[in-house]
């Protein structure tokens, strides 16, 4: 599926270079105004591209509202902004390409943006990842615990048992395992 890439410029002449450069390799929307902009669904897009200066609105204000739309930003900005460039690399943008541009330039950067995107996201599944096996320990152990406590085994007497008693249920070890820590947080409602 093509990546989807919204340009915002009030310059229509910025916008179809935006689109000639760029339609051969991604979707390409235009807005021409911040309000346009909005009256579309945002998470439909990949990345962002917006011109710094746009009518009712500068460019920071446009990324500052949208910034909880976790949508990158490639920001266009005029030969001369170097503190428009700090200001925005400070909000988050991604990138930038400097007015007037080429289409080498433009591809580059947005290659660029959607890359480290796509690297993100691949940190971000992995740190998930991570986060669920971390939790699916957490379980095993507990219930080892459990297991050691209340049938007075060693630790690895009782991860046998949670292995042996997984394999022969067809179930993951972790199922077992919260299987036998609800019914020890049921049993301690029967003591005296």
């Amino acid at each position: 599926m093509s990546k989807r890439i919204l340009a915002i410029d009030e310059d229509r002449s910025v916008l179809d270079s935006v689109t000639s450069f760029l339609s051969g390799f991604y979707t390409v929307t235009t807005a021409t105004s911040a309000r346009e902009a909005d009256a579309l669904d945002l998470a439909d897009f990949d990345l962002l591209v917006v011109d710094f200066l746009l009518p009712h609105v500068d460019g920071f204000t446009l990324i500052d509202h949208l910034s909880g739309s976790f949508i990158p930003f490639v920001l266009m900005i005029n030969d001369g902004g170097e503190q428009q460039l700090r200001n925005a690399l400070s909000l988050g943008v991604m990138s930038y390409v400097v007015k007037p541009f080429g289409r080498a330039q433009l591809l580059g950067v947005v290659v660029g943006a959607l890359r480290t995107l796509e690297d993100i996201d691949r940190l971000r599944q992995a740190r998930d990842g991570m986060r669920e096996k971390k939790d699916k320990a957490v379980i095993v152990h507990q219930a080892v615990g459990v297991l050691i406590e209340r049938l007075a085994l060693t630790e690895q007497q009782a991860l046998d048992r949670l292995r042996q008693t997984a394999r022969s249920k067809g179930v993951a070890v972790e199922k077992v395992a919260a299987k036998v820590l609800n019914s020890s947080y049921y049993l301690n409602d029967f003591k005296a």
